[in-house]
């Protein structure tokens, strides 16, 4: 996918720079995943679109908040390994990203030749 169909695609996002970066970064993580070619440029776009939702407030160093509790001030932390794959589930782009992906298969095979 490039930036012209990015943008025809998802008008609300303006940052040419920000689009350019965020589909560089999709079309290398969406390498990762296990999704059929013929939905590979849908899932760019959704995954880029994440990444874009997700700009304004992620650092790579903020932990995985898991509570805020305003009346005592109270904040707790999780592991962020541990909800590595949640990260999909926080914006509509990354849920709809995720139901583009295959299921891994784990097992063993056997080949005779």
């Amino acid at each position: 996918m490039d930036l012209a169909s990015f943008k025809a695609r998802y008008p609300s996002f303006l940052n040419d720079n920000e689009i350019q970066t965020a589909l560089s970064d999709a079309e290398l993580l969406i390498t990762t995943y296990d999704i059929p070619d013929d939905k590979l440029e849908l899932a760019t776009a959704y995954l880029t679109a994440h990444l874009l939702t997700l700009l304004p407030t992620s650092g790579v160093t903020e932990p995985y908040v898991t509570k805020v509790k305003a009346d005592t001030v109270e904040v707790q932390f999780g592991d962020k390994v541990a909800h590595i794959n949640d990260w999909l589930n926080s914006t509509s782009y990354g849920q709809l990203f995720a139901l583009l992906i295959r299921p891994k298969v784990n097992g063993i095979g056997m080949v005779v030749v």
